[in-house]
């Protein structure tokens, strides 16, 4: 059973705007922007949500987007519809690739974690022991070679 607290916090005005601008680069560019524009839809999607008060946030870019578009497209055309499924199985596995918690896209970046969403200012290093870490800011047991704590997501160091 999933735990936590999972909010979506957009408005329909700011999607209506977002809609609006997307579809008409879309059909002024006959659909050649769709990688773009369907960018710009998951990053407003990201940073509306929120998993334990922790926002997302879409790494992808419209030409990633695109080189996987343009193959699915392809080989569609060439199986006549057939791989249809297990392109739409691609397209998303690559969009589910590309979604991170905005502090843990930041540490990849180097940027600090924002003040709002850190007890502290100073990333401490976890303690460690044979097979396993603590986490220093909720103590959660994890795997050696976890990157991130499993239950609040600070980084293991």
């Amino acid at each position: 059973m999933p735990y936590g607290k999972f909010e979506f916090r957009g408005t329909g005005l700011s999607f209506l705007w977002l809609w609006i601008w997307t579809s008409i680069l879309n059909v002024i560019s006959l659909f050649i922007l769709f990688p773009w524009t369907t960018t710009a839809i998951q990053q407003w999607i990201a940073e509306n949500t929120y998993i334990d008060n922790k926002q997302l946030t879409f790494r992808g870019t419209g030409m990633g987007f695109f080189g996987n578009w343009l193959l699915i497209l392809i080989l569609s055309v060439i199986t006549l519809g057939i791989y249809i499924p297990w392109g739409f199985c691609r397209m998303r596995r690559w969009l589910v690739e590309n979604l991170y918690f905005a502090e843990d896209a930041d540490i990849e970046k180097g940027v600090p974690y924002r003040a709002s969403t850190r007890k502290s200012d100073e990333v401490m290093p976890a303690k460690k022991t044979v097979d396993s870490l603590y986490c220093t800011q909720c103590g959660a047991k994890n795997k050696s070679d976890n990157k991130f704590c499993i239950e609040c997501g600070t980084r293991m160091e």
